[in-house]
């Protein structure tokens, strides 16, 4: 069987009523994971990204298809790393629109690398990026995610990995989303996703797309010793980063400001991208 253990075991409990007795053998070693896999020491990630209803990009929609700029820049972000690796690394989306988007910020060579669900049905690869792209805030699950509620698509987009499985998609749309009785196999994903380090990891985008464009060193160093640059940073991330440049308020007293008094902000996103941006700045500058 083609999937790591934890994404077989997932797919298994949610389509299958349990988990499959065949298991492979992981061919890359959980130390060995390479890119935001490596960092986050997980097989299977779901990048959460703002809804629209709290300032996330809204979906788009020409000539008949849908697309997700926010969702298209993290998934090329992510598939570009890997595939500078010599990772072999493919982004999967229900949409052509979408897969259009992603290969718009994706160097030239690397643009074969992005197929619509449906045609990389009976296709696998060892990490497999999946933007589901929906993002609005129309009621019923028909309206909202269109014919991706099809529990055969959703199996089949998130049953290509061999290695490592990332899902970009909000998980406020998912939560929020009225499904019919034989629906809700993507709610049930991204719960045993968020609930347990068991089966995976999730890490929640706050504030605008922005913050996508910027690199923040990590605090811990590669075998080369350089700094690895960190593009996603979770809330718990960057208080861990915030309580760690304290000390730095005689050289840089605009990040003192604003992380000293970042529970003034009524709108807490707007709080963590003024002080990411002022760390991003110092660290840049």
């Amino acid at each position: 069987w083609r999937m790591f253990g934890k994404l077989s075991d997932t797919i298994g409990e949610i389509f299958y009523g349990g988990p499959f007795k065949s298991k492979k053998t992981d061919r890359i070693q959980s130390d060995e994971l390479p890119g935001i896999f490596g960092r986050l020491s997980d097989r299977m990630l779901v990048i959460d990204t703002p809804h629209c209803s709290k300032g996330g990009t809204k979906e788009s929609i020409s000539s008949n298809s849908y697309s997700n700029s926010t969702e298209a820049k993290f998934t090329s972000k992510i598939l570009t790393e890997m595939l500078d690796r010599d990772c072999d690394a493919v982004a999967i989306t229900p949409y052509k629109g979408q897969v259009k988007k992603i290969q718009k910020s994706l160097p030239k060579k690397y643009r074969d690398r992005v197929r619509t669900v449906d045609g990389f049905q009976g296709k696998e690869a060892d990490f497999i990026v999946l933007s589901l792209v929906r993002n609005n805030i129309r009621t019923g699950s028909s309206r909202r995610w269109g014919f991706f509620r099809d529990p055969r698509r959703i199996n089949v987009a998130l049953s290509r990995a061999r290695e490592g499985l990332a899902v970009v998609t909000s998980v406020q749309h998912i939560d929020e989303t009225d499904w019919a009785d034989d629906e809700g196999h993507l709610e049930c994903f991204q719960v045993l996703a968020d609930v347990t380090d068991e089966i995976g990891h999730v890490l929640r985008i706050f504030g605008s797309s922005n913050w996508i464009d910027y690199v923040v060193p990590s605090l811990e160093p590669n075998e080369a010793g350089d700094l690895i640059p960190l593009t996603f940073v979770s809330r718990k991330i960057l208080f861990e980063i915030i309580e760690g440049i304290r000390y730095l308020d005689q050289h840089c007293p605009i990040i003192v400001t604003h992380l000293g008094f970042y529970g003034r902000h009524d709108d807490l996103r707007l709080c963590f991208l003024c002080a990411f941006k002022h760390l991003v700045d110092y660290f840049l500058s």
